[in-house]
């Protein structure tokens, strides 16, 4: 099997005390049971997991999400992009409610299943409002985690943003890690327009090619070298926001079990204390908030975030978020529950 260098940071990560698993949630419509499952990182990227996940259910999934084609490009422009990325990486600090330096667990999961007639709703109003989904949801969600975690109101906040690179990278494994995360650097109180185009611009540019060049750092550095500068690392991002897409792809024809719905969520560690995850099947859409041990110790603010965002959104669109079907998992009863897959 072709080394997966883009996943062995996330071993580096875990001998420094950090969790490295992502999880996922199988829910059942019908009764509200969720069945808990992780995946440690260094072996799968988020859409790489979500596929073994469905195809273990017993579903026949052979087309993954893939990137927009164009011309990969060069080492010597990847490596101008490379400093763009890091650019976008500048450390910034926040006035959060709550500190402790910690690594280690997060304090609890929390999650919304949107029914059908929720999600449409959502695509609806993003579409009227000539955005991205995904634009519309960070807008809202970068709000909530201002307004609820942090004491003072920052000077800008710099959200991670996974992307999936397939179609453009080639890994021989359709499970590995083949995803860059690229810095979306925020102003205070921006609109969901100015961060759809900022997304773009970041995209067109081509900054993800510099990305992955960061993410195969222990193939240039070596794993000694990628923790020396690990555990010098300062505080940039507020969090991570992962959308994993819509599945099953167009024309897809294998019966569906209409009773299972899914959500995954990030790793949370000391340097992204603040995970989110949108997820889309069989067109129910589960968002999840993770928050890190260094900034709550109360699954209270896990749930607090998440309902916030929820009711943001809801306004948006039309939705009583009453009516919306909410859940929340302490950690520990994550690590009790959840069987590896």
């Amino acid at each position: 099997m072709p080394r997966d260098t883009s996943g062995e940071k996330y071993l580096i990560l875990k001998e420094m005390g950090e969790t490295i698993d992502m999880t996922f949630g199988r829910v059942h419509v019908d009764t509200g049971k969720v069945d808990w499952l992780h995946r440690p990182h260094n072996v799968s990227d988020g859409v790489g997991a979500f596929t073994d996940l469905l195809n273990g259910d017993g579903n026949q999934i052979s087309d993954q999400p893939l990137m927009k084609p164009g011309a990969v490009p060069s080492l010597w422009q990847r490596l101008l992009l490379l400093r763009q990325h890091l650019k976008n990486m500048r450390p910034c600090s926040y006035d959060w409610k709550f500190y402790r330096p910690s690594r280690g667990v997060g304090t609890s999961l929390a999650w919304t299943l949107f029914d059908r007639d929720a999600t449409k709703a959502l695509l609806d109003y993003a579409r009227a409002n000539k955005v991205s989904l995904n634009a519309v949801l960070l807008q809202t969600l970068n709000e909530v985690c201002c307004d609820t975690l942090l004491r003072s109101p920052p000077e800008e906040t710099v959200w991670t943003i996974p992307l999936n690179l397939r179609g453009g990278v080639s890994s021989g494994n359709t499970s590995s890690n083949v995803t860059a995360s690229i810095s979306l650097r925020l102003p205070p109180s921006p609109g969901a327009r100015f961060i759809d185009e900022r997304i773009k611009t970041i995209y067109q540019q081509g900054v993800h090619w510099g990305a992955w060049l960061l993410s195969n750092l222990t193939a240039i550095v070596g794993k000694r070298g990628f923790r020396f500068l690990a555990e010098r690392a300062k505080p940039v991002w507020i969090g991570v926001f992962s959308n994993l897409g819509s599945w099953p792809m167009p024309g897809y024809s294998h019966p569906i079990d209409d009773n299972l719905a899914y959500m995954g969520a990030p790793p949370v560690t000391a340097l992204l204390p603040v995970t989110c995850c949108s997820m889309t099947w069989n067109q129910r859409m589960i968002l999840t908030v993770q928050l890190h041990s260094s900034i709550s110790d109360d699954v209270a603010d896990t749930e607090e975030v998440m309902r916030q965002w929820t009711r943001k959104l809801s306004q948006l669109a039309g939705l009583k978020a009453a009516e919306l079907c909410y859940g929340l998992k302490s950690w520990q009863e994550l690590s009790r529950e959840s069987e590896q897959f």
